[in-house]
């Protein structure tokens, strides 16, 4: 009985000896892993950096908020009749309110700075690394390829032994 599967008499190890794999260099893979750790290192140096700044700010603005209900204590104890003491507390409640979005906004925009500078570095380290396979993928015209018989376009690093 014939199979209809055209698979049947496929020889993969056949086609697959006709693509010649280009050999590594080991120097040039660790050269560029070591630029990736270094990336690494440097966008977790700009994140920790950028959380310690905001941790400051932070507790700047916190200093600042208990110095400004103490003000605010102080002003409504100083009130006289209880009509001044409700106005007084309303403006202190609204300029409270003003104060803590004001500090939402510039912390967020603090950490979102942080994180921009961050990923910039993997974002350059990414590019840098698709320049570098770019440049080791040569077109199949390419010196030193075509005397090999290397069908796939890949530039093959010289074995040195």
């Amino acid at each position: 009985m014939k199979s209809d599967n055209p698979f049947t008499n496929f020889d993969f190890a056949k086609i697959l000896n006709e693509f010649r794999l280009p050999q590594l260099d080991a120097e040039q893979l660790l050269a560029a892993h070591k630029r990736n750790i270094d990336a690494v290192n440097r966008a977790n140096t700009l994140a920790f950096e950028g959380l310690q700044s905001l941790a400051r700010r932070q507790t700047e603005l916190m200093s600042q908020t208990i110095q400004e209900v103490r003000r605010a204590t102080e002003e409504i104890s100083s009130a006289g009749a209880p009509e001044d003491k409700i106005a007084k507390q309303a403006e202190i409640t609204k300029r409270g309110f003003e104060n803590a979005l004001a500090a939402a906004r510039e912390l967020a925009e603090m950490m979102a700075r942080s994180q921009n500078e961050a990923l910039d570095v993997i974002n350059q380290r990414i590019a840098g690394a698709l320049d570098e396979f770019r440049s080791a993928v040569s077109s199949k015209g390419a010196p030193g390829n075509a005397s090999s018989g290397n069908k796939s376009g890949v530039r093959i690093a010289e074995n040195k032994k």
